[in-house]
């Protein structure tokens, strides 16, 4: 194993136990300055709840990873690349676990790019999905904090002012990120650009060797690159379809705070004040460069829930859907990551034996 792979195992080892150490201290902050809360009440609240929207909320998750491989699946298959389910599967789970505990992000589209060029898909053609992939998902997030600012503004004014200015803060850091995805796409000079400059940079600080080799390889991708980004961007259909699958991810990660607060007794009447608290919740994090967002998810999540409910039960709705939407996902996510990996190593085994 070369140093730079060691030095790979060793941060993504560094940022899980990171992002441990912050859920537990953001599970603790929350629970003791919340009144009403008690890790009794919340048992008894699921153990009498209604189970069948708990399942719900669990069969979620695994839903809002399937939908985030199957427009991976779509857009790689408009590029003249089929891959399978599983393979989707892999990709979308790799994404949302090295999101979920490395700063920004940073480690999603690295690990998926990882699974795809194992599986033999070009730099260009992996490179290109995965930039149009995170368009869409922009385009979604974008799309349903216009929707709730438009439909349910009342909501918002409800939120101290914390609370809208981490809400409005998201909202302008995924308009700017909607607006560079689409610069990477119709303008490959952009791409090319930002290639040279992380290419220079990694000669700089000696990760990489032979800098001017890898630029004249840089090169010849971006030419492939933007041929490929050509016809993608030509193909509408596709386009939509990639930006609604995006946008069922987006509906199906909110909703899964719904089934968690009908599961645990909630009143169907409140269920649009609930769907639409969460997802300015979700718009918020969106700005802080912290795993997971933890914290400011949280505390966007409890705040909102306790205008609608007792700050008891806001506490364990809040508690209990992060738990489900985020650790949960992850756990899956990674067990899907370790699968996937064993299984291509004994690939690569049998070809050279």
């Amino acid at each position: 194993m070369d140093k730079k792979a060691k030095k790979d195992i060793f941060k993504n080892i560094l940022w899980t136990v990171i992002t441990i150490i912050i859920a537990v201290l953001t599970v603790t902050a929350i629970t003791s300055q919340a009144k009403g809360f008690s890790v009794n009440d919340a048992w008894i609240l699921i153990k009498h709840g209604k189970k069948g929207f708990i399942a719900l909320s669990v069969v979620s998750v695994i839903l809002y990873i399937y939908l985030e491989g199957a427009a991976i699946k779509y857009i790689l298959k408009h590029i003249s690349v089929k891959v399978g389910h599983r393979q989707a599967f892999l990709y979308s789970a790799a994404d949302i676990y090295f999101s979920a505990i490395t700063p920004s992000a940073s480690g999603g589209q690295p690990a998926s790019f990882y699974f795809m060029k194992k599986d033999g898909i070009s730099f260009s053609k992996a490179t290109m999905c995965l930039v149009l992939n995170l368009l869409m998902y922009s385009f979604a997030i974008d799309f349903v904090a216009i929707l709730s600012f438009i439909v349910r503004p009342d909501i918002f004014m409800q939120f101290n002012d914390f609370g809208k200015a981490f809400i409005v803060l998201g909202f302008i850091i995924m308009s700017v990120l909607t607006l560079f995805f689409f610069m990477l796409l119709k303008e490959p000079k952009w791409m090319e650009k930002l290639g040279y400059w992380g290419i220079s940079l990694l000669g700089k600080i000696h990760i990489i060797r032979k800098p001017e080799k890898k630029k004249e390889r840089w090169e010849e991708t971006i030419k492939k690159y933007s041929a490929i980004s050509d016809i993608a961007l030509g193909k509408g259909k596709m386009l939509i379809v990639a930006f609604l699958l995006n946008l069922a991810q987006r509906i199906t990660q909110i909703t899964i705070t719904l089934f968690v607060y009908l599961g645990l007794g909630g009143k169907f009447n409140h269920i649009f004040d609930i769907w639409f608290s969460q997802a300015f919740a979700v718009i918020g994090s969106n700005c802080a460069p912290i795993p997971g967002a933890q914290g400011v998810v949280d505390y966007l999540m409890i705040q909102g829930f306790s205008k609608f409910m007792p700050p008891g039960l806001a506490v364990h709705t809040g508690l209990l859907s992060r738990g489900i939407s985020f650790y949960i996902c992850i756990i899956i996510s990674l067990v899907t990551i370790i699968i996937g990996y064993i299984r291509r190593r004994k690939k690569v085994g049998k070809i050279t034996t």
